[in-house]
């Protein structure tokens, strides 16, 4: 019986140890959660600076365009 008792004993500790190991883990998980959503909202808004670049060159370019085709026109800018 007092074996019994001393194992009861161990597994509990042991039952209570790993309790609270799922408990850090947890934690991690939950800050590794909010790190890659700040992680995403950082790529998401280099995403759409890239592509207001990517609009202002395309502005550019055609802009250069209207400068041609008026200047082939013999048109003073």
């Amino acid at each position: 019986m007092e074996s019994c008792a001393t194992q009861i004993g161990r597994k509990t500790e042991q039952l209570r140890i790993l309790e609270e190991d799922i408990l850090s883990l947890e934690k991690k998980v939950r800050e590794i959660e909010i790190e890659i959503e700040k992680l995403y909202e950082k790529h998401n808004l280099s995403k759409e600076k890239s592509d207001f670049i990517n609009e202002c060159d395309a502005i550019v370019g055609l802009l250069n365009q209207f400068i041609v085709r008026m200047r082939k026109s013999n048109f003073q800018l």
